[in-house]
């Protein structure tokens, strides 16, 4: 099983890929000409923000994948301190030994949102997703956290054709994850085109939106 990183870049100092294992690939793409450095990948909008650095290389790498793929941002460990560990040690088997000791909820300041915790295994979706956050949760369309509201809703309708809304929308905070190769290949490449479309010309809360939506991107009984 060969692994492959890839980090979405910004600012931040990401000296931390010396301590993962040589034998995975890794992957920088930057959106900030100012920070580049050598063998990172420039992308010169500066739109959709991870997320769509995410789906930018699923769409250009779409017949080259690994096959497993892990993505972070350039700090990651404040959303999954442990990603180190977790890429040097990763199988296909892969469970957190803690599985609902970082489960935590978002306060939001709105009372009319129904968030609860979830477990972990019900948005895993086993030798394809994994999501790698600290903050499992549940949310219904439209929950607003300071200037951000979210469509899940009108997302979900701009995505999956033929998958019925769902009341609650179970996600992991922060979107970092691993996919394997066949999790991504379940999905045509038009399918992630469109994705990324929506990244870079939707607005500034698209990502929000995206993000929440992965566990069912990446699963195949959702199309």
């Amino acid at each position: 099983m060969n692994k492959e990183l890839v980090i979405a870049k910004y600012a931040r100092d990401v000296s931390w890929i010396e301590q993962i294992n040589p034998d995975v690939k890794i992957i920088i793409y930057n959106k900030n000409l100012n920070t580049l450095i050598n063998n990172e990948i420039l992308i010169e909008n500066n739109v959709g923000r991870c997320v769509h650095t995410f789906f930018y290389h699923i769409c250009t790498r779409y017949n080259s994948l690994s096959d497993i793929t892990f993505f972070a941002q350039d700090y990651p460990f404040d959303h999954s301190p442990d990603l180190i560990n977790i890429i040097n040690n990763f199988t296909l088997d892969y469970m957190p030994d803690n599985e609902m000791s970082n489960i935590c909820h978002y306060d939001w300041h709105t009372p009319n949102n129904d968030i609860s915790p979830v477990p972990y295994s019900d948005i895993r979706v086993k030798n394809y997703y994994y999501p790698l956050g600290n903050c499992i949760l549940t949310e219904p369309s439209g929950v607003t956290s300071g200037h951000i509201k979210t469509d899940l809703d009108g997302k979900w309708n701009s995505i999956f054709k033929n998958s019925q809304l769902k009341k609650f929308y179970t996600m992991v905070a922060a979107g970092h994850f691993a996919i394997t190769k066949e999790g991504i290949l379940c999905k045509p490449l038009s399918f992630y085109e469109n994705i990324k479309n929506m990244l870079e010309t939707g607005g500034e809360f698209v990502p929000y939106e995206i993000e929440r939506l992965e566990a069912y991107i990446f699963n195949p009984l959702y199309t």
